[in-house]
């Protein structure tokens, strides 16, 4: 499976309809570039670097970001989608953890993670990923699709079945 972090983003924060989700930790930014709206912008821009795969300019502004808004759960999501696009799934999973910590009643943040732990061999810990995704958001379809999947190549086929008939 392969993340597309376009239709991702586009759906988990609908940057395109309405304003960041707000999950985000950390103290409020300093005077002069901290603000909401001028972090929005750098975002959307380092999104847009990241779409069109300047990774090096798109890291920088969400590096950047993160030097004002440290635990910005949004933005260590897209670096983690992006590390794990150029191939550094161990990075990509130490900024999914922090994302996932950042935002913890977020589903897709740990379906994220699980994919991710999925990809890594990890399967255990994508369960458990997958298991809190939908158990944030049991409507979701496909995170119990991919649950079916962890569960399948554990050899748990009726625990597999039962996930893919919801």
């Amino acid at each position: 499976k392969t993340h597309r972090p376009r239709e991702e983003v586009g759906t988990m924060f609908g940057w395109h309809k309405k304003k960041l989700t707000g999950t985000r930790a950390g103290p409020p930014a300093a005077a002069g570039g901290g603000d909401d709206e001028s972090i929005g912008r750098d975002i959307k821009e380092g999104y847009r670097l990241h779409l069109a795969r300047d990774y090096a300019r798109a890291e920088a502004i969400y590096r950047s970001v993160l030097e004002r808004r440290p635990g910005h759960a949004d933005v260590l999501y897209l670096l983690s989608t992006m590390k794990h696009r150029q191939g550094n799934t161990a990075l990509a999973i130490e900024l999914g953890e922090q994302a996932a910590r950042a935002a913890p009643g977020t589903g897709a943040m740990h379906a994220h993670l699980a994919e991710l732990y999925r990809v890594a061999n990890r399967l255990p810990e994508a369960e458990a990923g997958y298991r809190t995704a939908v158990g944030l958001e049991a409507v979701n379809a496909e995170w119990w699709n991919d649950l079916g999947v962890v569960l399948q190549n554990l050899a748990r086929d009726q625990e597999a079945l039962s996930c893919y008939e919801r």
